[in-house]
């Protein structure tokens, strides 16, 4: 193998991976939204909890949207 195939390998494996936790962030947010929703006691807490998890969700997503960018 060339060094451009190895390179194209990669940056679809990168590109692959990105989108696979993408959706996988996606389903795992939406459950968990769910059931802090559904069965969260105080709304205060699940309040907190919802923008604690979504800023650092946020904050990720971020950085593996540079570091892809970076990548490709």
């Amino acid at each position: 193998m060339s060094e451009s195939n190895i390179e194209q390998i990669l940056t679809l494996v990168s590109l692959g991976a990105f989108i696979l936790s993408g959706i996988f962030f996606g389903v795992i947010s939406a459950v968990l939204n769910y059931h802090w929703t559904r069965y969260g006691i105080e709304a205060v807490q699940v309040k907190k909890i919802k923008r604690l998890y979504f800023g650092v969700a946020l904050a990720l997503g971020i950085f593996m949207i540079l570091t892809l960018l970076a990548i490709l």
